[in-house]
């Protein structure tokens, strides 16, 4: 391999975005994909994102699907330890037809319910990811259109400037075999 494509991949590979950010002692839901099934319920795939070896015998031991007021939906329950990856577990859940926006978050033993929950506009496939800190943030008076994200602007700030740089280095490269 070249020594300038050695120093690239070092270089750019501390810049990819991943879940570095996130606090792992608490139970963080990084991806949600459902499906609306033929008897109208929906079939959720949640991801999480939690140090389930860090501090045993803690573990992710849940999700759950909650409307934006709190009402619990649905409650996904993790029987073990996953290490310290991301994971996802499916469940399916029943949701009234009058209730449009949810929050999925994630438990675990010992924090319960802090970290990054994932909202999501069923109608639209909207989504927001959300860091709620150490403590459940309760959405019952946030309307899902004016939630703004922090999570989501920070990970595009981080890959505009990825792939600038990725341009540069790029460019760079070219210039010296040429």
């Amino acid at each position: 391999m070249r020594l300038e494509y050695l120093i690239l991949i070092l270089i750019i590979i501390p810049f990819t975005v991943t879940g570095d950010d996130l606090d792992l002692k608490e139970a963080n839901v990084t991806g949600v994909k459902y499906t609306q099934l033929e008897d109208g319920s929906y079939n959720f795939d949640v991801t999480l994102y939690h140090d389930d070896d860090g501090e045993a015998p803690n573990y992710a031991d849940s999700w759950e699907v909650e409307s934006m007021n709190g009402t619990l939906l649905g409650t996904r329950v993790l029987a073990h330890s996953h290490g310290t990856v991301e994971f996802t577990r499916s469940a399916n859940i029943g949701i009234p037809e009058d209730i449009d926006e949810l929050v999925i978050r994630g438990h675990d033993q010992i924090h319960g319910y802090g970290g990054q929950v994932i909202l999501v506009k069923i109608s639209t496939n909207e989504r927001i990811l959300y860091d709620q800190g150490a403590e459940m943030m309760n959405f019952t008076d946030k309307i899902f259109s004016e939630i703004e994200s922090p999570i989501s602007d920070q990970n595009e700030a981080i890959i505009s400037q990825i792939y600038i740089f990725s341009i540069f280095i790029f460019v760079y490269i070219k210039k010296i075999d040429n």
